[in-house]
């Protein structure tokens, strides 16, 4: 698995356990498959990552909270219905 056991967060060696049990493959094969969700739902797309690294270089003094905020913010006024 490549970390040291005591390396493992608890939940997270929880979550081994849990997997491998409901596993119907043997141990060793439902460990050496790599953990990976089908699906990621909150990936960013490419537009919107280049509109957040415009933003974040022409307002190099927001934290990344603030960034995050005004980014929100943004979005929801561009929206049909929003503008908070």
């Amino acid at each position: 698995m490549g970390a040291a056991a005591n390396e493992i967060p608890a939940a997270e060696k929880f979550e081994i356990i849990r997997i491998v049990g409901q596993s119907h493959l043997s141990t060793k094969h439902t460990l050496d498959r790599p953990f990976r969700p089908s699906q990621v739902w909150n990936r960013i797309g490419a537009e919107v990552q280049a509109q957040i690294i415009v933003m974040a270089l022409e307002h190099s003094e927001l934290s990344p909270r603030e960034l995050a905020v005004r980014a929100g913010r943004q979005t929801r006024q561009n929206c049909p219905g929003g503008g908070g």
